[in-house]
């Protein structure tokens, strides 16, 4: 009865690390092509704008989402000082890594001074 339980739990184990672990990646850029680092990129539930999964850009502008559930998602990008870029509303299945149109942020924005009287 022991050996049927190991071989059992080896068999169940052996087959969910031979499951694809498939991934959801893109680009942020600006509208004139700079790339930028630690852009904060959002997975999006679609369906009621709930947050998924969160991740920054590495120094190539490039994000990963890893083990994303199948489901309609959008992907936000946001950098301090920047306009938000969102992307289209992507229906992922789950089964094959997906590659994202790169997605750009608009122009800086620069706020006024600020004058700070006690």
């Amino acid at each position: 009865m022991k050996k049927l339980c190991f071989v059992v739990l080896t068999a169940l184990l052996s087959l969910q690390n031979t499951q694809a672990q498939s991934k959801i990646f893109g680009k942020i850029h600006s509208t004139d092509n700079t790339t930028f680092e630690f852009v904060n990129v959002l997975l999006m539930n679609a369906l009621d704008t709930t947050l998924v999964k969160g991740t920054i850009t590495d120094s190539l502008g490039q994000y990963e989402f890893d083990n994303v559930n199948p489901g309609s998602y959008f992907i936000k990008g946001s950098m301090v000082g920047f306009g938000n870029g969102v992307s289209d509303v992507i229906d992922y299945h789950g089964q094959y890594d997906l590659e994202i149109s790169t997605i750009s942020l608009t122009g800086g924005v620069e706020l006024s001074e600020v004058v700070v009287k006690a």
